[in-house]
């Protein structure tokens, strides 16, 4: 029987998710683990389009899970994503004609939280799954997004 303290993270994956209607998309890389019988917990690494802009950012989560080599699982999550948006303009000065760049940059944050369903299916030591998402995110405005996704894991 694990327990936290002598969890090894060793199961790594990679997942995408689009969103229903087409404008936003999360595309990952993380760590997955039963930590405990019946209990995964996940982190991630992301990139987050939301509102047109990309984020990146890190996700945490804990699910419940029934089986074994085919496992479903439904369970809670959170993120926080931040957005860096940089933008070069040649300005020019009317009275001398010169030309100078100038760089514009600005930066916000969004946090979400999110329910998650799954099912995982492992071979040997792969495992594939498709999952769900339903993103509440808030920043200026708060959005609400339903995602689909596949996940592919490795055991090292």
């Amino acid at each position: 029987m694990n327990n936290l303290s002598n969890a090894e993270l060793t199961n790594m994956y990679i997942g995408g998710l689009k969103d229903d209607d087409g404008p936003g998309a999360v595309d990952e890389i993380g760590f997955i683990e039963e930590i405990q019988p019946h209990v995964l917990a996940q982190s991630s690494l992301m990139r987050f389009i939301h509102n047109g802009n990309d984020y990146y950012g890190a996700n945490v989560s804990a699910s419940l899970s029934v089986g074994n080599k085919l496992k479903a699982y439904s369970g809670l999550g959170g993120f926080v994503a931040r957005l860096e948006d940089c933008r070069y303009e040649l300005k020019t000065n009317n009275e001398t004609n010169e030309k100078t760049n100038e760089t514009t940059c600005t930066e916000d944050y969004t946090i979400g939280l999110y329910p998650e369903v799954g099912v995982l299916l492992t071979i040997l030591k792969a495992s594939v799954g498709i999952y769900g998402r339903y993103y509440k995110t808030y920043d200026d405005e708060a959005n609400e997004y339903g995602m689909m996704g596949f996940k592919l894991a490795y055991k090292f």
